[in-house]
């Protein structure tokens, strides 16, 4: 068998000596292969970033159910990724928060805002509360509807706790400069 390959056409010898022609197409397929192995690196990337932020990320349907949740989201809250995508946020909301969450998240779909940020307090899974900063956006597509909001969330309690305590000190503080100030000064006579 003899080949000669020039271009997209090879010459061969059949059996029995004639002689016969195939035509192969091919296709280069180094810029597609590029393109998936570029758009396969960037979902990595996302994945990466989604997994180890140091901060809650979720995207929230406009009904209010949790679609997608990062791990650390779960641990601020405390419940596994199924618990918490098995309900809404308005669960996990405390009921005097909640009101303002969805009145800012209507104004967003309205489009009277881009984005809030609000401190507010999430329910643990064991029932205690944590101090959360919760930034918002509402993602849309490409006519503008709305498709679900991107929420980011990073646990305060500590910083809330500390802020309490250095008020507590402070009232403290004042109270004994007072009482120290009272005691000092003589009583007066009726």
């Amino acid at each position: 068998m003899s080949t000669e390959q020039e271009g997209m056409e090879l010459s061969t010898f059949e059996p029995g000596g004639r002689a016969g022609k195939w035509v192969d197409t091919s296709v280069d397929i180094t810029d597609h292969q590029r393109l998936e192995d570029e758009l396969r690196a960037s979902e990595e990337r996302f994945r990466l970033t989604f997994e180890q932020a140091a901060v809650g990320i979720a995207h929230v349907g406009i009904d209010g159910r949790w679609l997608l949740v990062n791990p650390r989201l779960c641990d601020i809250v405390g419940y596994t990724q199924e618990e918490l995508l098995a309900q809404t946020l308005h669960g996990v909301m405390l009921p005097e928060d909640l009101s303002l969450a969805f009145s800012d998240a209507q104004r967003l779909i309205t489009g009277e805002q881009q984005t809030y940020a609000k401190e507010l307090r999430f329910r643990r899974k064991d029932g205690s509360p944590v101090w959360v900063n919760l930034s918002v956006t509402l993602v849309r597509n490409q006519e503008g509807w709305p498709l679900y909001f991107l929420a980011f969330t990073e646990d305060i309690t500590a910083r809330r706790q500390a802020e309490l305590q250095r008020q507590l000190n402070q009232l403290k503080d004042q109270f004994i400069l007072h009482m120290n100030h009272e005691l000092r000064t003589p009583l007066t006579s009726l």
